[in-house]
Order: C-alpha cells, then structure tokens, then sequence
C-alpha cells in the first residue's frame, strides 16, 4: 500500500511509501492539486484535511512509478468549463457540464412577474428561485446522469465506482427525477444545439484538420501556439456539443418519475 502524507509547513515534506522504500523530498510551495495528475476515470487518492495538516491518501495499491491521479474539479462543485478555463484541457470521463437557459434568462430579465425572475433575499433570509441552469453528469459517450445529486457526484476525487456501479446509481437517480423536468432539459440542449454555428458533425471535420496541421508542424520542429490553442478549442466545444446531444438522448430512452397527472 502506498501512503501519501503532506504537511503544511514552511516547506511541503512529502512521505512516499513504496513496498520498504520511503522517499523523502523537499519541494518549494505549490499548490499540492500540480503534484498531481487529473483523471476522474483513473482517481486513486483522496484528499483529507485535519488538524495535524493536509493528506493525499491512496485508495488502492500503487506501484513505484505508477501515476498519481485526482481530480481539479473539487468533488463535483466544478465543471468541465471550470477545468478547461482554468488549466486548459478538456478532462476525460466522468465530466460535469453546465449551461443555462438564455431565453429563460433574458424573459426573467424583461418581465419582473416571470417565474424565473429571482426572489432576492427578505429579513435576512435568501429564497431560491426556479433555476434556468442545467447540469448533467457525463460517465461516457452513451452514459449520463441528468441534473446529478450532490451525493452522485461527491465521489469525484474521492473514490471511485465501476461503470456498473455507476450505471445503477444512475438508473435509480433517474427514476426520482421528474418526466417533466427531463423534457425541459431535453428541450433547451436541443435548441443550444440548434443555436450554435457549426454541428457535431462539421467539427470532427475540421478538429481532424486542425490537428494534422499541428502535427506537420510539430515534426518540422516548429512551436505553434496558436495551432495547439485552436485544437484545443474545437476540443471543448465538440465535447460540449456531445455532452448536449447525449442529454437529448437520456431524455428519450431513460425511465423517469412520471408526473404527467400531478396538478
């Protein structure tokens, strides 16, 4: 078994146990998510704070020269938009998207009766308003958790699930979640889809372009940013773009709570 442990201090000590070898190593101060890669597929730590200081712990054996996974996306409170804004990649499975509602949005804002339209807070107490963001929890291309719990997404960057496990938990969050509700979501991926100026399709198309370009200049020897950036551009939005298409689907073939007679 391998145990991480960090304390902090003026400097980072990290303890790597493997097998009888322990390494000792000294870094300067840096954030402890960049000693470590992000994978919400491949997590094999888990991270624990108390008084004593800050630990890495390891869910499962790891071998000298194994990778170190995690995830930066906090447990589920951050998305597939905040990992690619902040560290510029598009993370593999599981992801997390988010969007809102742009029509919904802009009525709520030009008419004051709107059901959107937020409370705002009264004597100090903060009401929540009906809500025109969406968020679907992305397990592979054809698995998906629409308007995910927070307990569905608390073991991202804690433990980890097999896709059966996960194929379950979903199957019975879904069942609890509104037939309506699922429609709704359906129907504003769909139309986002529809507003967007290229389709899945067109960008395969030109990401595969993209990126025989970057490789020609990458085996000339040459550094090309610009190229390296738009690639990985069209990767989010295609990602996104899939993410928003695979809603649609789950909307159709999934079994959801049927409200259909509730008044």
């Amino acid at each position: 078994m391998v145990g991480f442990r960090a304390e902090l201090l003026q400097n980072i000590y990290f303890s790597c146990i493997f097998s009888q070898l322990i390494l000792l190593s000294t870094f300067q101060c840096k954030s402890s998510q960049d000693l470590m890669n992000h994978h919400n597929g491949l997590i094999n730590t888990r991270l624990a704070v108390d008084d004593a200081g800050f630990s890495v712990i390891a869910l499962t054996d790891i071998a000298a020269n194994e990778q170190i996974y995690n995830t930066y996306a906090r447990s589920g409170w951050e998305s597939s938009v905040d990992v690619f804004t902040t560290y510029g990649f598009v993370e593999d499975y599981p992801q997390i998207w988010r969007w809102a509602d742009e029509n919904l949005e802009r009525l709520a804002r030009e008419d004051e009766r709107h059901a959107h339209r937020r409370y705002g807070s009264a004597e100090g107490r903060v009401f929540e308003p009906n809500s025109n963001h969406y968020e679907v929890l992305v397990l592979s291309p054809t698995l998906a958790a629409l308007s995910p719990t927070k307990d569905l997404v608390a073991p991202l960057g804690n433990w980890k699930h097999s896709m059966e496990e996960w194929e379950q938990l979903i199957s019975n969050h879904h069942t609890t979640l509104k037939a309506s509700h699922a429609n709704v979501m359906r129907e504003s991926a769909l139309a986002l889809l529809a507003s967007l100026p290229t389709s899945i399709e067109e960008d395969e198309k030109i990401l595969k372009f993209e990126k025989s370009g970057l490789e020609r200049v990458t085996r000339a020897g040459r550094n090309h940013t610009s190229k390296a950036d738009s690639v990985q551009a069209i990767e989010y939005r295609l990602a996104f773009k899939k993410a928003l298409k695979l809603v649609a689907d789950v909307a159709e073939r999934e079994r959801f709570y049927d409200d259909s007679e509730e008044l």
